[in-house]
């Protein structure tokens, strides 16, 4: 089984309805209450699909194109594409700081 913790703001759920299958690939328990903003099937594809399409099909992409990846089964691939998240650092910002915890891998693209 498979923990992950997201914070507000993030989203969920978007991948079965960017796949044609629409088949969820995830259950999802809060831990706490919380507060959910729903957006349905017509509402997703008049305005979020474009966007969420478009970064899955690049984190997808570079997950295909990195080495090391490469041994990786299809379904394994894509879970890592599913989970990867983008982020922006700005000049003179402290990316990791020496003696943190190791929290994740980053990659750098440029």
């Amino acid at each position: 089984m498979f923990f992950f913790k997201t914070d507000a703001g993030r989203s969920f759920g978007e991948l079965a309805l960017i796949n044609t299958d629409c088949i969820r690939n995830a259950t999802i328990i809060a831990d706490e209450k919380t507060d959910l903003v729903i957006v349905n099937r017509d509402l997703y594809k008049r305005s979020l699909h474009e966007f969420q399409s478009k970064d899955f099909e690049d984190r997808k992409r570079f997950v295909d194109s990195h080495a090391m990846f490469d041994n990786w089964l299809p379904k394994y691939k894509k879970q890592m594409a599913m989970s990867l998240r983008r982020e922006k650092v700005f000049f003179d910002s402290t990316i990791v700081r020496q003696g943190a915890p190791v929290d994740g891998i980053m990659f750098l693209l440029r």
